[in-house]
């Protein structure tokens, strides 16, 4: 952004997305619960409840295949692939070398 001078002048930094300050100040273990929760525990969930129920008035054909399978299972198998889900999820989020012997974070901060 160019002033009548003709020096420039830095944009100042978008704001952050709406609700981003209610976070405050978190330690790297709180933010890392919340990106779980936030992105782990829902696609686990959600996942579990579109083989539970499709989602729509003409799902493809593979989710009511699936839902049908799933829906056939025992409770006991049910709770099995809603683990399985949740692996799934938690891996995608904070493990993308497939490790299964690590099962910690690490987060860094830099000082400005």
């Amino acid at each position: 952004m160019s002033v009548s001078d003709g020096t420039r002048r830095r944009r100042s930094a978008p704001a952050p997305p709406s609700g981003w300050d209610m976070l405050g100040d978190v330690t790297p273990e709180e933010f890392v619960e919340v990106i779980r929760m936030l992105t782990v525990d829902r696609a686990a969930e959600e996942t579990v409840r579109v083989l539970r129920t499709p989602p729509g008035r003409q799902p493809r054909s593979t989710t009511v295949r699936r839902s049908e399978w799933f829906n056939s299972l025992g409770e006991a198998d049910r709770q099995m692939v809603a683990e399985v889900a949740r692996e799934a999820a938690f891996m995608s989020a904070f493990d993308p070398a497939p490790s299964w012997t690590a099962r910690r974070l690490s987060i860094t901060t830099m000082a400005g």
